[in-house]
């Protein structure tokens, strides 16, 4: 790891005042309207916690809530999935030296002072829980895997819940979601080029 315990203290100050995302302040704040309206004690399941910029964000924008977060967080095994994310998180933490070995602990430090933050190693479609109220998917990338988490979202959602995504500017986001509306006959939101609901 290249993080010393004098660096880790100004990376944790940072990440607590200005959690590091990927996604676009706009497309973001579209999701967080509607986390903030959610009843205490709701559930939310985010595919794909990378290392938990917007985890952190969703629990600062409704802390009563639960959220699940599942990732397969094999940053060392297959670091080029993570290599095109890396350049943002050096700028964000003003760290040009990290590398993808950091990310786990990253992931660690961002979000271990949120109780109500639950992480999961593994398949986005493992965990097995139900009765959620909004299932934000941001996870693989590719049609196929999109749409599998679009099933999988669908079948523990509770009614008038919500399904978002982000990255729907990537075509092969957007054909699954496209593909998935018109099999279950739901509306399709898209904001911005990036963020999307069922």
């Amino acid at each position: 790891m290249s993080i010393t315990s004098q660096e880790r203290v100004r990376i944790k100050e940072l990440m607590i005042s200005d959690p590091c995302v990927l996604s676009p302040p706009q497309s973001l704040e579209f999701i967080l309207r509607k986390i903030r309206e959610l009843p205490p004690g709701s559930n939310i399941l985010e595919m794909g916690t990378f290392i938990g910029g917007s985890t952190c964000k969703f629990a600062q924008a409704n802390p009563d809530i639960i959220i699940h977060s599942v990732d397969l967080n094999q940053y060392t095994t297959t670091p080029a999935n993570y290599q095109q994310y890396l350049p943002h998180v050096q700028r964000h933490l003003h760290a040009p030296h990290l590398t993808t070995d950091d990310l786990s602990e990253l992931q660690q430090m961002q979000t271990e002072d949120y109780p109500q933050i639950i992480l999961h190693t593994g398949n986005s479609r493992s965990l097995g829980i139900q009765n959620f109220s909004l299932v934000y998917i941001d996870a693989n990338h590719t049609a196929k895997e999109v749409f599998l988490d679009l099933n999988y979202a669908w079948n523990c959602i509770d009614e008038g819940s919500y399904i978002m995504g982000d990255d729907v500017n990537f075509a092969t986001v957007y054909n699954a979601w496209n593909k998935f509306a018109l099999v279950k006959n739901v509306e399709l939101t898209i904001y911005g080029n990036r963020a999307t609901k069922l």
